[in-house]
């Protein structure tokens, strides 16, 4: 049951479903189907959301080095695409890593942005620090301000990070 419309399909998707093929009547195959259908420049062509810029340059509070992950698609050209987006689309100081196991990154001072509230969790629980983009598929969907809501969130690990680092050079000092 796949639209066109991608507002009549949002529409009937219930709060906090994460799943669009279950939301779709389709299995999650063929929806990889008709990405690979639609070519390599499938996410390459992806349009720049307006707020980009401000989620980066919050994310640099935090990390200087901001890497950009994604599940690895099961198409190879779409995995290229995406990595051809972030080349087209950020600076030098942005990567892109496709990864299976995001918790394999975890560190204090590694932030994770998702929409996934088991990836955050995991990521967390791991020793990372994690922040739960509000979507209409997970636990933040009644959060009506996505951006700010990311934004402040951002600050606060910013705070806790930079607590942490001040610390740790504290501790340093006064054992050195």
């Amino acid at each position: 049951m796949i639209t066109d419309n991608p507002q009549t399909l949002l529409a009937r998707w219930p709060a906090g479903e994460p799943n669009i093929n279950r939301v779709a009547e389709i299995s999650k195959g063929k929806i990889w189907n008709m990405m690979k259908k639609a070519g390599p420049n499938f996410f390459a062509d992806m349009p720049v959301n307006p707020w980009a810029s401000e989620l980066l340059a919050a994310c640099q509070k935090v990390a200087v080095i901001i890497t950009v992950t994604s599940g690895p698609p099961y198409f190879l050209p779409m995995r290229n695409g995406r990595a051809a987006w972030v080349a087209r689309h950020c600076d030098d100081a942005i990567r892109y890593k496709p990864i299976y196991v995001k918790e394999e990154f975890a560190a204090p001072d590694v932030l994770l942005i998702d929409l996934s509230d088991y990836a955050c969790k995991v990521f967390a629980e791991a020793g990372g620090r994690a922040v739960l983009w509000p979507d209409h598929r997970n636990a933040m969907h009644q959060v009506t301000d996505a951006m700010s809501h990311v934004l402040e969130r951002i600050d606060e690990v910013a705070n806790q990070v930079s607590k942490s680092k001040k610390s740790i050079r504290k501790k340093t000092t006064a054992n050195g």
